[in-house]
């Protein structure tokens, strides 16, 4: 074997053409399916609110942002019957990095991208 042929690249093969269909392609299209299924949720004109998502996501979102923006991390909920452990549950997201998405940002239109954002990751 000469050194010639030792230090030369093997020949990567011509792509075949269901090779177009990549990941991050497929992550793109399916960005821009959401995109056009939901242009209100994007906008900010509408939101998810109903069954479980109005009655469970929202309120606890609301109350998560509210005590993180007062500077208390909220270990217990008293407006959720006569007082339930906020924290400790695993629904309300306290300690999960992504729901700093919706405590920075606008409360209804955040909470919405926020489910998209999870359903497309």
């Amino acid at each position: 074997m000469t050194a010639e042929a030792s230090n030369s690249k093997p020949e990567t093969p011509d792509p075949s053409p269901g090779d177009w269909f990549t990941p991050p392609r497929f992550a793109a299209f399916l960005l821009l399916a959401f995109v056009v299924a939901f242009p209100g949720i994007w906008l900010g004109t509408e939101t998810f609110f109903r069954s479980d998502y109005g009655v469970m996501a929202y309120p606890s979102a609301h109350y998560l942002r509210e005590s993180l923006r007062a500077g208390e991390l909220p270990l217990w909920n008293p407006l959720s019957n006569c007082g339930a452990p906020f924290l400790a549950q695993w629904g309300t997201m306290c300690l999960y990095p992504g729901s700093l998405f919706f405590v920075a940002l606008p409360m209804p239109w955040a909470l919405g991208v926020f489910c998209l954002l999870h359903l497309w990751l």
